[in-house]
Formats: structure tokens, sequence, C-alpha cells
């Protein structure tokens, strides 16, 4: 399934909105998992960068092994994000073959 970039941009508007209101709904100490089904970064880790800058929040190591999945992005194109992004995950169906 292909989107143009309005789509994929109402997207990422979305999930930053939802982003927010779950960690806005946080208690205190409480911990968020962000996932998505996308692999663009403008639904990843662009939308957790933006929340790293409007909320005061960190990304915490998953604490997976070595080697399951991909580190995120810390940069792309012209973008450069928080890099702590290096912390989170990206899955690729194809590369561990559930891709259906």
């Amino acid at each position: 399934m292909s989107r143009t970039g309005v789509e994929v941009s109402k997207a990422a508007t979305l999930q930053r909105e939802l982003l927010l209101s779950g960690i806005d709904s946080l208690k205190k100490g409480g911990t968020l998992v962000y996932s998505t089904c996308s692999f663009t970064c403008w639904e990843n880790e662009a939308v957790v960068n933006y929340a790293l800058k409007k909320r005061f929040v960190k990304v915490v190591d998953s604490g997976l092994p070595d080697g399951l999945g991909r580190p995120g992005l810390r940069r792309f194109r012209h973008r450069r994000f928080h890099p702590s992004l290096s912390l989170t995950r990206r899955f690729y169906p194809h590369v561990l073959c559930v891709d259906t």
C-alpha cells in the first residue's frame, strides 16, 4: 500500500497527538510503549523526537537482546533526531522472516 505525502503527514500529526495524550495520562514514573506498523521515520522517530521536546520524558533501553531489531534512526535526510532514539527499535518483517 502506497500513501501520499499528505496522508503520511496527517498520520504523523495524529501520532504526535496520541503520543502526547498517552504521556499526559501516565502516572508519575509510568512507562509508555510507543509502537506503529509504519516504516516512515515521520511516524516513528520524528514523533518520539517531538515528544522529547514537548514533554519531560526520556527514551529508555528496552532490554531486548542485541541483534533483535535495528536501532532507531538518529538522522534521516536533512533531519537530526535526539541521540537517545538509537535506543528505539525498528523491526522489519522481511528481516525477521515474518512477512506475508
